[in-house]
């Protein structure tokens, strides 16, 4: 039996925050087949995570590198990459996934020395140019996660060839396993006949959630009994803002944040329709999650959520930042519980057809086999 390669995943922090790009990581890392692939992670910013993924015993080792964007970090870019190189050798490392952008070019530079290839996740919406700024054509392959986040890449200037898309996939089971929205509504406040519009999404200008609760206050005239629930962790301060802001609107205690939630399907067992109104996504892996729950969805016509959602068949697409536009979809939606009802189970078939782990990982292990057997002919 061949011996099992050694793959390296970098993951670069932000704070508490716990968004898609984490949640992607440990799908990946939970399903990797250890009989092929031993999987060792390599946290290059803060030690936030470390328990989790201590939890799927996986080894985790701390090597803090300079995100090369910063003009200051630059002198100590030789040493980060001299310091890798060491662990990669020392480790008889056969391959490193690079979970952020900012860590692409220091890793890509060390694995070129030691001759192994390089995959770069590219996960957020970025302007072409910026995938040339970050040096991502140093990657051996870069692993776009909308064919919306591919056209940036090649139109920033990388070959066809070395971009791939690999949609992101969650596991259907658990979110079929979930059944107790009624006790997430008794916990806030929420009447079992109150419809509840719901979003998970950690707080940052980029979601949306202005526009959400502008259009949440616009629905309420037409359905006086509707009610907002809110998750995701608020590091950058700004949830005070948004209470305001709703309180302004007279939503009151209409408005409910249960702020950061590593098990979102209770939640979303609670929602009658999910809702992401960001002005920038390069995925949304958290739309998979609502549809696997049987939740239709509202979503913004951005680079990701037109792959994941089929607008008028699983839920409706609309213009970013356009308050009208997501306002009237929340009441057409709402005011149609049959037309609810049938769009969540057309999303949660789509999810377990296109867009499940098994897919995924049959995918990223090609690619892997394919990277690896180059590298060694």
């Amino acid at each position: 039996m061949a011996e099992a390669h050694q793959i390296l995943y970098v993951y670069r922090s932000s704070g508490q925050t716990y968004g898609g790009a984490l949640v992607d990581l440990l799908n990946i890392l939970s399903h990797l087949d250890r009989t092929r692939f031993n999987a060792m992670v390599l946290l290059s910013r803060g030690t936030e995570h470390l328990p989790i993924f201590h939890r799927l015993a996986v080894e985790t080792t701390c090597l803090p590198l300079p995100a090369i964007r910063k003009g200051k970090s630059i002198p100590f870019l030789p040493w980060a990459v001299l310091r890798l190189l060491r662990l990669l050798r020392a480790r008889k490392i056969s391959l490193v996934h690079v979970n952020d952008a900012d860590d692409a070019a220091i890793v890509a530079l060390a694995c070129r020395l030691a001759r192994i290839p390089c995959v770069v996740h590219a996960r957020s919406e970025m302007v072409p140019r910026k995938f040339r700024k970050l040096r991502l054509q140093w990657a051996n392959l870069l692993i776009a996660v909308s064919e919306g986040v591919r056209r940036k890449a090649i139109q920033g200037g990388l070959c066809r060839e070395q971009v791939v898309t690999v949609y992101s996939g969650i596991d259907v089971a658990r979110a079929k396993a979930v059944g107790n929205g009624q006790k997430i509504r008794r916990e806030y406040g929420i009447a079992p006949e109150t419809l509840v519009i719901g979003c998970v999404a950690n707080i940052s200008p980029k979601k949306g959630y202005d526009v959400l609760i502008r259009a949440v206050a616009k629905a309420r005239r037409e359905i006086p009994d509707l009610a907002c629930l809110i998750l995701g962790a608020d590091d950058r301060g700004l949830r005070s803002g948004l209470e305001r802001l709703g309180e302004s609107l007279d939503l009151g205690g209409r408005l409910r944040f249960a702020g950061f939630q590593e098990d979102v399907f209770p939640y979303l067992d609670a929602m009658d329709l999910f809702v992401l109104a960001s002005v920038d996504e390069g995925f949304g892996i958290v739309l998979l999650e609502a549809m696997a729950s049987g939740k239709p969805v509202v979503a913004t016509t951005v680079d990701g959520p037109p792959e994941v959602v089929e607008d008028a068949r699983t839920g409706l697409l609309v213009p970013p930042g356009d308050t009208d536009a997501l306002a009237k979809a929340l009441v057409e939606l709402l005011k149609d519980p049959q037309r609810r009802a049938l769009m969540g189970e057309l999303g949660r078939g789509r999810v377990e057809t296109v867009f499940g782990l098994e897919t995924q990982m049959r995918i990223l292990t090609g690619l892997y086999d394919r990277l690896l057997n180059r590298s060694s002919g």
